[in-house]
């Protein structure tokens, strides 16, 4: 489908799904970058210790499973959960930090 595009990257949206690997293979193969954000979008996540666990978890499997892929040139946190955070104040603020600055961002590089 998207060798017809006249493009050179895809978005992975935080508000869909993970691919499946033959989808990064024929990425791979066409030169085509990947953009892909974790599976965060537009809402407001918990920050019990079990959820970070989880997250941290989904985060480093993702990683391990996807890493070796040449077409993915960027990781991304979530799809517009700064903007949404922002919009609710200061406390909302320190949730999406814990999130994402405490917890997804290590995950990713401890991969």
């Amino acid at each position: 489908m998207y060798v017809s595009w006249v493009c050179t990257y895809v978005i992975i949206r935080g508000g869909g799904i993970y691919q499946r690997d033959d989808f990064y293979t024929i990425c791979d193969e066409l030169g085509l970058m990947v953009w892909q954000e974790f599976m965060f979008a537009v809402s407001l996540y918990p920050r019990d210790g079990q959820f970070l666990l989880n997250v941290q978890e989904e985060v480093k499997y993702q990683v391990r499973r996807l890493g070796h892929h040449p077409s993915i040139v960027l990781w991304s946190g979530n799809n517009e959960n700064q903007d949404i955070a922002t919009q609710h104040g200061t406390i909302y603020i320190v949730d999406y930090s814990v999130l994402y600055d405490g917890t997804v961002r290590p995950a990713l590089l401890e991969e």
